[in-house]
């Protein structure tokens, strides 16, 4: 009986150190608003449940979506979540973002993003210290130094034989569907497109090599979105040696088969790879700025480019046919502009690019409304950090769900409205800055986007010359989308297609 009482005793006042130990973490947040939490025995999970609640009931969004919700509830610029013993701060305050992504030093991506992109269980994925998954320390910093060259103007007008062979490819597939007058998703086959506009430009892959080991690298970069989103949501279930085996399984078939085709590749080419004008040579010269880097941080990038080269800029294309197929004017003059450059040729040049400038307007006004990306994360690195007057501990996570300042109306005039002419010329001066980060901005912004917004305007005019696009689903006024760690139309994009 005193055994158990002592027990008693002892967790009683486990509870109350644990209780007034959250109380003071919090206080150091009393500055910021929050929603309130119920005084209750559960006071210390905070708005852990709440949320978990809302990731069971919404396993179609990402993480940054359901924050996101959050945001607009509250109706502050910057609010704090309670999540046990960590304070999530989310914010929208154009005072407070432009430091967060610009000082590199200051604020590092999270932590959980290395545990949920570097690993799925024993499988590695992106590993520690790749460009995706690694915080932002110096290793990385010297690596971005270094491969950012791989995307200057210089290469890009040497990819242009490589996007045009692949418009080709897929607008050769495209007719026989044209044929048949019948429904399709064409986002099957814009994800192939994608995937060979970054292995023949980026890496030099042969047509017998995309042919061969295409499909297995477009099921990596799907279970990799999938399982990684799941991760983030439940880091707990795959920490665990017993949790989540079927996944693991998985993601380990549809990994490690790429990670292997990668190295053997690498060792193929040997160091005549460094030599040469490409995505590869810079990613190896990267990751020769650390003796602590090795062949599977080579093969760490290696995947990032291949995965991120094909899922984001797939998405980003597919919900632009998407909007042009229900906005016939839009599609009337992209036709146009198309029909001008083009003249009477079946290539266009690099100088050429350039020229399809209501094009790039559709594409920057697809990705406002339905980019695959949603948000960003970093993480306080130094002791008493203010900005704008409000201070922040070391260690403070934050969120920015910047798709919920893509559709700000204090920003954009009906900004639910599929509307190109935002990005005109004359009109992009009046666009706030911070209001529209579809590849981030800063240090820590994407890479390829000069590379992906060149693919997509080859691609999308090859399709608008080509083919008169109609949605096979006109009912549907809204294109619904899926969460993993990019969002992607969740029944794909369902079209019809004749030749003209």
């Amino acid at each position: 009986m005193f055994l158990i009482l002592k027990m008693l005793v002892l967790f009683l006042l486990s509870y109350i150190a644990l209780n007034l130990y959250l109380f003071w973490k919090r206080r150091q947040y009393r500055h910021i608003a929050s929603f309130p939490i119920p005084i209750s025995l559960k006071w210390f999970m905070g708005h852990l449940p709440n949320l978990r609640m809302r990731i069971n009931q919404a396993p179609e969004e990402n993480f940054m979506q359901i924050v996101g919700e959050y945001q607009k509830e509250s109706g502050e610029e910057t609010v704090v979540l309670a999540l046990f013993t960590m304070n999530l701060v989310l914010t929208l305050d154009l005072r407070i973002i432009p430091k967060l992504l610009t000082d590199r030093i200051t604020f590092h991506k999270r932590e959980i993003l290395k545990q949920t992109l570097g690993w799925c269980g024993k499988t590695r994925a992106f590993g520690n210290h790749g460009l995706l998954s690694d915080p932002g320390g110096d290793v990385w910093a010297a690596k971005r130094r270094i491969m950012d060259p791989a995307f200057t103007r210089s290469f890009l007008r040497t990819t242009m034989d490589g996007m045009n062979k692949v418009a080709e490819r897929l607008v050769k597939v495209l007719n026989t569907k044209a044929e048949c007058g019948q429904a399709f998703d064409i986002s099957e086959f814009l994800d192939r497109a994608a995937f060979e506009a970054i292995s023949f430009c980026g890496f030099n892959w042969s047509e017998e090599m995309a042919a061969e080991h295409g499909d297995a690298a477009l099921k990596m970069a799907r279970v990799m979105v999938q399982l990684t989103a799941v991760v983030f949501k439940n880091p707990l279930s795959f920490k665990n040696p017993w949790g989540r085996l079927p996944e693991k399984e998985q993601f380990k078939n549809a990994v490690q088969p790429i990670r292997d085709l990668s190295r053997k590749h690498l060792e193929k080419i040997g160091d005549k790879a460094v030599t040469e004008n490409n995505v590869l040579s810079h990613i190896i010269r990267g990751n020769d700025c650390s003796d602590d880097l090795t062949m599977e941080d080579v093969i760490d990038d290696y995947n990032v480019f291949l995965v991120a080269g094909m899922e984001t800029t797939s998405i980003t294309m597919a919900c632009a046919v998407w909007f042009i197929s229900m906005n016939p004017h839009v599609y009337q003059k992209a036709q146009a502009e198309v029909k001008d450059v083009f003249g009477d040729r079946d290539q266009i040049c690099f100088e050429d690019v350039q020229k399809l400038v209501y094009i790039e307007m559709i594409i920057k006004e697809s990705l406002r409304l339905k980019g695959p990306a949603v948000g960003t994360t970093r993480q306080c690195q130094s002791h008493g950090t203010s900005i704008n007057g409000v201070s922040f501990p070391k260690g403070t996570k934050f969120n920015v769900p910047y798709f919920n300042l893509h559709v700000d109306s204090r920003y954009w005039k009906d900004p639910e409205v599929f509307d190109p002419e935002r990005f005109s010329p004359a009109s992009m001066k009046n666009i706030v800055p911070y209001t529209y980060m579809p590849f981030s901005t800063g240090p820590r912004n994407c890479i390829g986007k000069n590379f992906a917004i060149l693919e997509m305007k080859v691609i999308l005019a090859n399709i608008f010359r080509k083919f008169v696009v109609v949605n096979a689903t006109p009912q549907e006024t809204d294109l619904m989308m899926l969460g993993n760690i990019t969002i992607r139309p969740k029944n794909g994009v369902n079209v019809r297609i004749f030749t003209k």
